[in-house]
């Protein structure tokens, strides 16, 4: 395996980069899973017999990859490889349905006032903003919706749709000049984030008092105990290498609170986990979860990695990519414009 000196050797050491655990900074670990021929890493001409190695922290449990593509490897794939075309109906149509049934959980307690501000990063095609506004416009609260999204082909192409307010680029401290939210949203993007900590304190410090952050990941503890089959509703290639950090409900909630969030609501759902949390009052605390079951979820992540690649081969025998198009909840889907492609 190419890892320490022999990234050097191998003339890699500018590609990728050896880690601790972002949650803790330990260096104590074991080797959780590992894999090879990754199909983004061979996009990157990265040689075949390099292995994409996840490593499960002693310490705080958290699994992660080691070695790992460095921000500047991660940039150029996400400018130049990642989505290089416009998105595809189809495509547009299942995530729309997904957006709305993360607006379900999101308001499910209806803890948001008549009206506020919103911030989705890494919005894709901008349905979640859309989605919010829509709901807006038929009773729901009112949303002044932002966006930011660092993949500039998606990014054109929601303006051109006029589905959100967007930005080009990640998330910064001066992003949208620097705006104070009452709802921050990321959908399937800690995962990919270098430093998740860095990241959510970000979210925290761009929030109001008493603001909410909703998170939505991968997991590698499978709910339904043996049943793997329910495991096909799970979407996306979660032990691929643009996955650096790989969550449970207790990784999750740790790195939360370490970040200044209270978790007032966890679940799973077919994607993963997801979670609402609030911005911890000062003084305020919040106590987490005991330890983990290893070898239970090393026995069900195995058993998921199988059955996502099965669910992958499927996909490409029978043409599909994410999906069947299911109901949107009453609203309008958005065409796909023609103008970006």
């Amino acid at each position: 395996m190419m890892r320490g000196i022999q990234l050097t050797e191998s003339g890699l050491d500018e590609q990728f980069e050896e880690v601790d655990c972002p949650l803790c900074n330990s260096k104590k670990r074991d080797l959780y899973f590992e894999h090879d021929d990754d199909p983004y890493l061979n996009q990157l001409k990265v040689p075949k017999d390099f292995k994409v190695s996840f490593y499960y922290c002693d310490d705080c449990e958290l699994i992660y990859q080691s070695p790992r593509w460095t921000k500047k490897t991660a940039d150029r794939f996400y400018s130049k490889l990642y989505r290089p075309q416009v998105p595809q109906q189809k495509n547009v149509d299942y995530k729309l349905k997904d957006a709305a049934d993360v607006y379900d959980f999101i308001h499910e307690d209806k803890v948001f006032p008549k009206s506020g501000r919103m911030l989705d990063v890494g919005t894709g095609e901008g349905l979640l903003p859309y989605t919010h506004e829509k709901m807006g416009e038929n009773g729901g609260p009112k949303w002044d919706t932002y966006a930011i999204e660092p993949n500039k082909v998606y990014a054109d192409w929601a303006r051109a749709n006029k589905l959100c307010q967007v930005e080009t680029g990640e998330f910064k401290k001066k992003s949208w000049r620097n705006l104070t939210f009452d709802l921050i949203t990321a959908q399937q993007v800690l995962e990919h984030i270098h430093d998740p900590v860095a990241f959510l304190k970000l979210c925290n410090d761009r929030l109001y008092s008493g603001g909410w952050l909703y998170i939505g990941v991968p997991t590698v503890e499978y709910p339904w105990g043996k049943d793997y089959d329910r495991f096909n509703q799970m979407l996306g290639n979660f032990t691929a290498s643009p996955h650096l950090t790989l969550y449970t409900p207790r990784t999750l909630g740790r790195m939360l609170n370490k970040a200044g969030f209270y978790l007032e609501r966890l679940d799973y759902y077919a994607r993963g986990i997801r979670s609402l949390s609030r911005k911890l009052r000062p003084g305020e605390t919040q106590e987490h979860y005991g330890r983990e079951n290893r070898n239970r979820i090393k026995e069900t992540f195995e058993n998921c990695c199988a059955l996502e690649r099965q669910h992958l081969a499927k996909q490409q025998e029978d043409g599909s990519s994410e999906g069947d198009s299911q109901e949107d909840k009453g609203m309008e889907v958005p065409a796909v414009s023609n103008q970006m492609a």
